[in-house]
């Protein structure tokens, strides 16, 4: 029988699970978000990927806010998919740029960094391919 601190995470855990499958089964999601789910979740994504552009981020921020028990472990992303790594570093600063730009249905900054972000870091990878 479960106790104290293991009875409560395992009540966590269930909630967490509840609307992680909720989630999934909605029609909020696209390829970036479902590409956080699976990781969180241990669960095998065909075709992962990051957000391309401000929808795309949208969808992961939506997500964020459903289970905001998984934004402190996105690095957890970043490790399975290292694509990831800048966008997660500057995740506080791509939802800043979201909230702003979001409820005029056009998002240019947001997509900008978006894409700085990604150059960058293709631009590394190329780098260390070369060592």
């Amino acid at each position: 029988m479960l106790e104290g601190k293991d009875k409560v995470s395992e009540m966590e855990n269930s909630d967490i699970n509840r609307r992680a499958i909720a989630w999934i089964a909605g029609s909020d999601t696209g390829g970036s978000s479902k590409s956080i789910w699976s990781v969180m979740m241990g669960v095998e994504f065909e075709y992962p990927n990051p957000p391309y552009d401000p929808a795309d981020f949208g969808r992961c921020y939506r997500l964020l806010l459903k289970i905001p028990e998984w934004k402190p472990h996105l690095h957890l992303v970043a490790e399975k998919y290292p694509e990831w790594r800048l966008l997660i570093e500057h995740w506080g600063e791509l939802e800043n740029l979201y909230l702003k730009e979001c409820a005029s249905g056009e998002a240019p900054k947001l997509y900008k960094r978006m894409h700085e972000l990604s150059d960058q870091y293709y631009a590394e990878k190329r780098g260390k391919g070369r060592g």
